[in-house]
């Protein structure tokens, strides 16, 4: 999550490289496997023709799983605008492209979500809390640091005039955990 403070506005971006990146080496080793697997068949019967035969389909369906990983990851782009009061939430992938905005007088606030890692550990990620009750991921990925994920969250909410930290969330919002 990488996080830009201009003074009146405030970006934060979550871009998933790492994630695209083992979906081409995979789509690019398992789409060669299939390619030299298919190459080196010929039907005659033996065991290796077989075992060759089976490649083939489990190789390339890896390889259309790496492709769809590496075409389909989203990347999330906040804007919060102090100026104007508003936010702007960009999803974006090779694929396809959504903006959404809002006036702050439709934001509830940010929150941290927290969830357990693989270690056991909490992890924790920024959400956007709608006036309406929606609660929606500003980051796809989880940190480790909630402290961070606080002073993203306090930055945001003092943008746009909404309460405290301490304050918040207000009672007709649902718990932000585990989301």
């Amino acid at each position: 999550m990488r996080v830009r403070d201009l003074g009146t506005d405030l970006i934060v971006d979550d871009r998933p490289t790492f994630d695209r990146w083992i979906g081409v080496f995979n789509f690019a080793a398992a789409g060669s496997c299939a390619v030299l697997a298919a190459a080196e068949y010929q039907p005659g019967g033996e065991l290796r023709d077989v075992v060759l035969l089976l490649i083939v389909p489990l190789a390339a369906t890896v390889s259309g799983i790496g492709l769809w990983r590496a075409l389909a990851r989203t990347t999330l782009s906040l804007h919060v605008d102090g100026t104007h009061g508003a936010v702007t939430l960009t999803r974006k992938s090779a694929l396809r492209r959504v903006t959404q905005h809002w006036p702050a007088s439709q934001v509830g606030g940010f929150v941290r979500a927290q969830t357990a890692g693989r270690d056991g550990l909490p992890v924790y990620r920024l959400r956007l809390e709608l006036a309406d009750g929606e609660s929606l991921p500003v980051a796809g990925l989880w940190q480790t640091d909630g402290a961070a994920v606080d002073a993203v969250a306090s930055r945001a909410n003092a943008l746009l005039g909404k309460c405290a930290p301490a304050d918040w969330p207000p009672s007709h919002f649902r718990p932000a955990q585990g989301r």
